[in-house]
């Protein structure tokens, strides 16, 4: 059981580094704005913790048809969009979009949708739906909160997939950093059996340290929350974390391929190796034993693991954990291709350089990542 003392520290470490990691990239996305043929919904509530389980959804501006006829339209999704210049108006959706899902990084103690959204609006210019969502943080929400949130995220997507447009059949993950680990492990539960047994016997997992109070859908509306932002909330996403029974929606959602992003991957390895100090923040209260069977994606990853994109930069700190990945996948008969971008005096092309729209370098890489989704779309 971890101490107050101990608590207390962690916490201290982690607002310092978001202090540091905020400052940095607020320079990043200074000057930027919502480009013009980029449509937005923001803060629709996937879970029970508020803004720790909103999510915005960005489309191509072209994909989202206005006039009252297309509007009429039996099979079109009707969504209320706001453009580059603030307008809010309804459109149809008339095709169903294949979406990206961004699971954002920040060493699991770090970071909203908000430091993504430039990031994410990019990829929507490249033809895709993208859900780009915030999930709670640790120390103060301890694992597997940020396993549950990912979880409900996915369930919410499944559940509102022809609402909004979008195109269960053709589902692409990615993520950066620690986003990259949940992007690896969540295709693991996705395409492994036994994966998803764990996790079935093991939950509810109860008696972690949690700040954030879930509301129930009661709560939420005597709060003023008006309904038309909490009817999309499928059930099973308002269960509490003690009570929380993980199910997966492999049978509901397919993931054609991932594009796994500057991240850690060998989560054992990584904790034998004494990298231990963000794990520990990561897991908070729960037994250790525990947390690390539920995070050992990697000795359960298949030849049916989604085709994957592994990518680094000639500067990122993770850049020895991408060919490992890259090659442990191929062993087993998965598809994964190896990209590292960037020259040695490039000192610029650091970790997850690809988020930092004013870059060329990352305008490439973003190209390549949504050719290799293009490539293993459904027809």
């Amino acid at each position: 059981m971890m101490s107050e003392e101990q608590y207390e520290s962690l916490k201290r470490m982690a607002e310092g580094m978001r202090t540091s990691w905020k400052c940095g990239d607020a320079a990043r996305d200074a000057g930027n704005r919502q480009p013009d043929d980029v449509v937005r919904i923001d803060n629709l509530l996937y879970g029970p913790y508020g803004h720790w389980n909103s999510l915005d959804l960005y489309y191509p501006k072209k994909a989202v048809r206005k006039g009252q006829i297309l509007l009429d339209m039996a099979e079109s999704a009707r969504v209320t969009v706001t453009d580059g210049n603030g307008r809010t108006y309804e459109g149809a959706v008339l095709d169903r979009l294949p979406v990206i899902i961004s699971i954002h990084g920040g060493g699991w103690m770090y970071g909203e949708k908000e430091l993504y959204q430039y990031y994410c609006m990019s990829l929507a210019e490249r033809g895709f739906a993208v859900v780009n969502f915030t999930y709670r943080l640790a120390p103060e929400n301890a694992f597997p909160a940020e396993f549950i949130d990912v979880n409900r995220c996915m369930c919410w997507v499944a559940a509102n997939a022809e609402k909004y447009g979008l195109d269960r059949r053709n589902v692409f993950i990615l993520g950066d950093s620690a986003g990259g680990q949940m992007a690896s492990w969540y295709c693991t539960l996705m395409t492994s059996p036994a994966f998803r047994a764990l996790y079935e016997q093991s939950f509810p997992i109860a008696g972690a340290r949690r700040e954030a109070v879930a509301f129930t859908m009661d709560q939420y509306r005597a709060a003023g929350e008006p309904d038309e932002k909490t009817r999309d909330i499928p059930a099973e996403n308002l269960v509490p974390d003690e009570t929380y029974s993980f199910t997966v929606p492999f049978d509901r959602l397919t993931v054609r391929a991932c594009a796994l992003n500057c991240g850690v991957y060998d989560m054992v390895t990584m904790m034998s190796g004494g990298q231990d100090e963000a794990f520990g923040a990561f897991v908070g209260d729960t037994d250790r034993d525990l947390a690390a069977k539920l995070v050992d994606s990697w000795n359960y990853q298949t030849k049916d693991f989604p085709p994957a994109f592994v990518m680094s930069a000639s500067h990122d700190f993770l850049l020895p954990m991408a060919e490992p990945m890259e090659q442990h996948l191929r062993s087993l008969g998965a598809e994964a291709e190896l990209h590292v971008y960037g020259k040695k005096e490039q000192a610029f092309m650091v970790h997850v350089f690809h988020v930092n729209v004013k870059l060329d370098e990352a305008d490439q890489c973003n190209d390549d990542e949504c050719d290799f989704f293009r490539r293993h779309l459904a027809k």
